[in-house]
């Protein structure tokens, strides 16, 4: 059982509505199109070699787990210093899952920073990084980690869309078991 430290009693469930999540899914799914046709264009990247390939692909493979725990990292640096906080692991549905916990209530510009914040770090600078570098196997390796750490960072790109749309700015938040809870300041 995971310990729990906030206290959620002032707080009201976020709701999300199906219209406001057909928009963030459309919006996520229209920003990964355009990401890939802007690389497709842009490098013409095509891999002639097989095992360079599949090289690349087991190099981004071994280094998810790793990485996620990186990822997490950089959510709980974005949290307010005096606030407790920690990454925690758990099973829902037979699917590993790492978050952070914390009973810091944070603006809405806190908010999207630390939603937005991995998803910069660890997907879109790889990919950007990846037109700069010219050795084929850093820079395949810089593009699998980018497409793979942007699908892990799909649910914070959600959140990012919802927290934008419906929390307005004299509301605090934080988040448990994907349920976002807002209070009015």
């Amino acid at each position: 059982m995971v310990e729990k430290f906030y206290d959620n009693r002032n707080f009201k469930i976020l709701k999300i509505n199906k219209k406001t999540e057909n928009i963030c899914m459309l919006i996520i799914v229209l920003c990964i199109l355009l990401l890939l046709i802007f690389f497709l264009k842009i490098k013409r990247f095509y891999i002639n070699d097989i095992g360079l390939f599949f090289s690349a692909f087991g190099a981004v493979l071994i280094s998810a787990f790793p990485f996620s725990i990186v990822h997490e990292y950089i959510h709980l640096l974005s949290y307010p210093k005096k606030s407790r906080k920690k990454i925690i692991f758990k099973m829902k549905n037979l699917q590993p899952i790492m978050s952070v916990e914390s009973d810091a209530k944070m603006s809405k510009c806190r908010t999207l920073i630390m939603l937005i914040s991995p998803t910069l770090v660890l997907a879109i600078i790889p990919i950007f990084l990846s037109f700069i570098i010219k050795k084929l196997i850093l820079m395949t390796f810089l593009i699998f980690f980018g497409f793979s750490s942007l699908a892990m960072s799909v649910s914070d790109i959600y959140f990012f869309i919802v927290i934008l749309l419906k929390m307005r700015n004299n509301e605090l938040f934080y988040q448990e078991d994907n349920k976002i809870y807002i209070f009015k300041k």
